[in-house]
């Protein structure tokens, strides 16, 4: 990809560079660019988009999740793996290989928080990341049970616009407490096994 970026006539490339400076408005972004050889260049542009990553969560800090305890209970880089694995296909259960029959979303997990080894603010990714992987259920499994465990009335973008929360956009339900959570995964476990009774 790096090749394809590099070729392509339309794409300057500044390598060992960083952005010192922005100013203009939507449209029209003069920027100032620092280069390694320590001169300043000033480009315009008509869009900024900021890439700067991210380190993920430990979720071994989340115990009362069930994270470390069950297999089945994955961060969402893990279910992006499982997605990927599954190649358009049915999402299969780290635990057994069956296919997933229903699935909640824990969203602001270990954020919002003033408990040690928790952050105090919003990491501003789950809840579009949820929005996304919920898509993978629906696409592939109407009859899933969505569902998110919404800590706090916190969405960025569209979700403050619309507010909502992110599962309620994409047709789910939220419900706002652990006691919640844990009411919906007991629902869910019931309705597996219901299944499991009845198809075998």
């Amino acid at each position: 990809m790096a090749a394809e970026v590099e070729a392509d006539p339309r794409i300057t490339v500044h390598l060992n560079s960083a952005v010192t400076r922005t100013s203009g408005t939507p449209g029209r972004f003069p920027a100032d660019i620092a280069t390694e050889s320590g001169s300043t260049v000033t480009e315009n542009f008509g869009a900024i988009i900021q890439a700067n990553g991210f380190v993920p969560y430990d979720a071994n800090k989340l115990p009362e999740l069930g994270y470390g305890k069950t297999p089945d209970v994955v961060t969402h880089l893990e279910l992006e793996k499982l997605a990927k694995d599954a190649n358009g296909g049915p999402i299969k259960r780290p635990s057994d290989g069956k296919e997933v029959k229903s699935v909640a979303f824990a969203q602001c997990a270990g954020q919002h928080s003033a408990k040690p080894g928790h952050l105090p603010y919003c990491s501003e990714f789950c809840c579009t990341t949820s929005i996304k992987q919920a898509m993978y259920f629906m696409n592939g499994f109407r009859k899933s049970v969505k569902t998110a465990l919404k800590m706090n009335s916190v969405g960025t973008g569209m979700m403050k616009t619309a507010r909502m929360s992110p599962m309620e956009m994409v047709g789910g339900h939220a419900v706002k407490d652990l006691s919640g959570f844990h009411k919906v995964l007991q629902n869910a476990k019931e309705l597996e096994d219901a299944r499991i009774a009845q198809h075998g």
